[in-house]
């Protein structure tokens, strides 16, 4: 058995049972990270469908969600709120319409600000981007149709978005406490 360790000084090793460690640059560590994560069952189009339903379904009836902290809601302007006490949060959720036409839906979440967690932009019926900031060595991942992780990113997407249709609008829990 080997595990990844991820160092605050934004080094990146393979740490094996038997004590031996081996540096890994990051894409290294990306690919091993890709390699190990199931492929999703669905195909990308059906998860691309499927999270532009439950997109429909989130912003109904409003284009916003707020972070919440505690039960009280703080907002959605990136870097506001900082260093706020907390026991449990929330995340929030936005989606614009741009003139053109483009819809970007944001995801936000808390750490000692209100930070972009995930983010996509639907272009002509199309999911045209994902970001996801990993608050970690790899900063803000990028990944569009054609990616080697597009299926992957697709699939947390969707699962991101069944857990906040819960929460936001069927008044359950999600499977994750903190979608």
């Amino acid at each position: 058995m080997s595990i990844l360790s991820f160092a605050s000084d934004g080094n990146i090793a393979l740490v094996h049972s038997d004590g031996r460690t081996v540096s890994l640059t990051k894409d290294e560590a990306d690919s091993m990270l890709l390699q190990s994560c199931p492929t999703p069952s669905e195909s990308p189009g059906e998860l691309e469908a499927e999270i532009i339903t439950l997109l429909d379904r989130l912003f109904a009836e409003t284009d916003t969600h707020q972070v919440m902290l505690d039960g009280v809601e703080i907002g959605v302007e990136e870097g506001s709120h900082a260093d706020a006490d907390y026991f449990h949060y929330i995340n929030g959720h936005t989606r614009r319409l741009d003139g053109d036409g483009t819809i970007t839906y944001t995801c936000l979440t808390y750490i000692n600000v209100i930070e972009m967690e995930e983010q996509l932009t639907i272009k002509d019926g199309a999911i045209s981007y994902i970001l996801v900031n990993t608050f970690n060595y790899a900063g803000i991942q990028t990944s569009a149709p054609g990616s080697p992780d597009w299926h992957s990113k697709l699939a947390h997407i969707r699962d991101l978005l069944k857990a906040s249709v819960t929460r936001w609008i069927d008044g359950g829990v999600a499977d994750d406490d903190c979608e």
